[in-house]
């Protein structure tokens, strides 16, 4: 009769021989982490990188054919594990020898003892009655507001020096990331702290209109995506806006009772409109991330949140390699998004985001070991949450 393995010593047997694989396995990755230490310990001082890619291709190579064609795919993934897992290990002796000074490449201090409180004036997109200009005031409530007709007009003052920081939508629980923000954040600024504020949107028109009488809606793209169901719902049309605010302001001056603006109850008030529905998002909770960036990259001691831009190698798996460096160090990822490479057709960078706090050990060598491997990596910001003290 065949042993279909729920007997006695059926299937108890086969997992007692796999824990003692496991066992063995166990204590070739002991020889094996204790000869990538030896490792490290050579190149120490030589200059030579951690990754030699041609070694490790030969690695696989030759595992691949010890394998055999039936194995040769689950080989390849484990020697890749042990190859990575074993570069983190020299990542960190290097690092502990100060043999790895990527800090200041990074742009990253010796210690988070940053301060925000030189921050005596914030930029932001609109006028006061903007989302963006309740954010600067949210985030920095001392500070003198300076409006500006755009976000990227909002950043130039930062970068020329008019203004301490800029507040900036990141990224909306219904809309997702801000696109023209991504963008911005490339250019050089750095992220120095955010808020996440709950963003209810109202519709607002001349006074005497009524919610009936609407067949335009204006508004930023990130807010009529927020509010496409009530769009659809009510059949009217779209007409983007480059802030909230300012749909609210070209309502106000076309006075035209059909043309509505969907905006904060602040900007409804700022320009004089009636509030014709107060609450026309398409969820119960909608709320949007605003930062606040500058020209330097401040680590305040209170910042849990690290934000990385990063491009890739061409080859297989390479998201999931570097990704992996992050769990292989238990490290949190609270966020990730793809955004197009400027005049490279089909080619992305990552956003990331990690929780982390203030320059946390495990949090650096992941970053030092990715600005070793990896063709591009920006450190946007190590920043905190909540108003800047």
């Amino acid at each position: 009769m065949q042993n279909d393995g729920t007997g006695t010593g059926g299937l108890d047997g086969l997992r007692a021989a796999i824990d003692r694989c496991d066992e063995d396995l166990v204590a070739v990755l002991r020889r094996r982490m204790d000869l990538s230490a030896r490792v490290a310990a050579a190149k120490a001082g030589t200059g030579r990188p951690v990754r030699d890619p041609a070694r490790e291709a030969a690695v696989v190579e030759r595992v691949r054919a010890l394998a055999g064609p039936d194995c040769a795919a689950p080989a390849e993934s484990l020697v890749s594990t042990l190859m990575r897992v074993s570069r983190e290990r020299q990542y960190d002796i290097l690092i502990g020898r100060g043999e790895e000074d990527f800090r200041a490449a990074a742009g990253l201090p010796a210690r988070a003892d940053g301060t925000l409180s030189g921050v005596r004036s914030v930029s932001f997109a609109g006028d006061a009655g903007s989302w963006s200009a309740l954010a600067a005031r949210t985030l920095f409530p001392g500070a003198r507001p300076v409006a500006a007709p755009s976000f990227a007009a909002a950043c130039d003052l930062v970068s020329e020096g008019r203004a301490d920081a800029a507040a900036l939508p990141l990224a909306n629980t219904t809309g997702g990331p801000v696109d023209t923000v991504y963008r911005l954040l490339e250019s050089g600024l750095r992220v120095v702290r955010s808020v996440d504020l709950e963003v209810r949107h109202c519709l607002a028109g001349v006074p005497g209109a009524g919610r009936a009488g609407v067949r335009t809606v204006a508004s930023h793209p990130q807010a009529l995506a927020q509010c496409s169901r009530a769009i659809r719902a009510a059949g009217w049309s779209e007409v983007p806006a480059e802030n909230t605010a300012f749909a609210a302001a070209e309502a106000a001056r076309r006075g035209d009772p059909s043309f509505a603006a969907i905006c904060s109850p602040e900007a409804a008030r700022e320009h004089g409109l009636a509030v014709l529905a107060a609450d026309v998002c398409d969820t119960g909770v909608n709320a949007t991330r605003f930062v606040a960036v500058s020209r330097d990259l401040v680590v305040t001691p209170d910042a849990s949140r690290l934000g990385l831009l990063l491009r890739l190698p061409d080859r297989p798996g390479a998201l999931a390699a570097a990704l992996d460096l992050f769990v292989d160090r238990s490290l949190n990822l609270s966020s990730i998004c793809s955004r197009p490479v400027p005049e490279r057709p089909w080619e992305y960078a990552f956003a990331i985001d990690v929780d982390a706090p203030a320059l946390d050990p495990a949090a650096l060598a992941a970053v030092c070991q990715l600005s070793r491997e990896l063709p591009f990596l920006r450190v946007l910001g190590w920043y905190g949450t909540g108003p800047a003290v």
